[in-house]
């Protein structure tokens, strides 16, 4: 199955690739209609976002560093629930649009 990228959801809706980047980051330079279409057609093809291009864009990296001294003391069985839990709490949602 082939990756399905910006580029590719851009041939279907026959727009440029900038206009389906805009439309699912929600930009005001997109019309309303053209969004939906693009949105759609993007949960149709099982778009995902590429978190590596999207942090180049945002200087962002969307990753979590832990960091404990010792793996067989300190930590429950729970401990990686415990701290995926933690993290969605203090971190904003991830768009994923």
């Amino acid at each position: 199955m082939t990756e399905v990228t910006i580029r590719t959801i851009a041939q279907r809706a026959n727009v440029s690739h900038t206009t389906v980047s805009r439309a699912l980051n929600d930009s005001p330079l997109v019309k309303e209609e053209t969004k939906r279409k693009i949105r759609q057609l993007a949960d149709e093809l099982g778009y995902v976002p590429n978190l590596n291009a999207k942090g180049l864009v945002e200087n962002r990296s969307f990753l979590i560093g832990i960091f404990f001294s010792e793996l067989d003391t300190g930590t429950s069985p729970s401990f990686l629930v415990d701290v995926i839990n933690r993290a969605k709490v203090a971190l904003p949602a991830i768009r994923c649009h």
